[in-house]
């Protein structure tokens, strides 16, 4: 059964019952979300007409002692619109497999791991645009990159699983996060020009994403 990153990348060192010295030991495979990194994303989006998606890019470093599985990458987000002010969400995440061969491995390194102990990796997706009762929205919209808890974890990933909408569980269970330095603006509108690339994001849209 996969186990969610997500409820290992929350653990402080004192969570578990053990000893604040002893390392936390890494599922032989789980679903891994991307939570620290940097996050590339076009500010001025394209909508209308043949503008339908827009390009992201996660970059991160990837723990030794896991493999990452580029082919089960995904990307889920979930936006809302209340009193003229959007806010959305996006959530990355793959499947993960433990390197049984590497030693002296700790879960706890699994979110921002030693420099000299991982390996950055890049990752892009193409997601859809936010939409309103079938067209495109336009406007201005505060997006997080979501960070989560245990239960979180647990509860989100389960129902995803479980064959759930992404968009409604993301709303519902990761709740109103407010950690402004995983957050940033993006506008949409049909004036701007589209960005058909991820190599074309201008390096001003890249985003660093720390842990909270």
């Amino acid at each position: 059964m996969r186990r969610p990153l997500a409820q290992f990348l929350a653990l402080t060192p004192c969570l578990l019952v053990l000893a604040c010295s002893d390392a936390v030991p890494i599922p032989k495979e789980f679903d891994a979300a991307f939570t620290a990194g940097r996050v590339c994303v076009p500010s001025q989006i394209a909508t209308g007409g043949a503008n339908q998606t827009y390009p992201v890019r996660f970059e991160f470093c990837r723990y030794r002692c896991i493999n990452l599985d580029k082919y089960e990458a995904t990307i889920r987000s979930a936006w809302q619109c209340a009193a003229g002010q959007c806010s959305m969400m996006l959530l990355a995440a793959t499947h993960a497999t433990r390197i049984d061969s590497e030693e002296d491995c700790d879960g706890r390194d699994l979110a921002d791991p030693p420099a000299d102990e991982c390996t950055k990796e890049t990752y892009d997706f193409v997601v859809t645009l936010p939409s309103a009762n079938g067209q495109p929205s336009t406007g201005n919209f505060l997006t997080t990159i979501p960070y989560l808890e245990l239960e979180q974890a647990d509860k989100i990933i389960g129902r995803i699983q479980a064959g759930e909408d992404a968009g409604t569980v993301l709303k519902e269970d990761a709740g109103s996060q407010n950690y402004p330095s995983r957050q940033f603006m993006l506008s949409f509108e049909t004036s701007y020009a589209p960005v058909t690339s991820h190599d074309l994001i201008a390096p001003s849209d890249c985003h660093q994403i720390p842990l909270p």
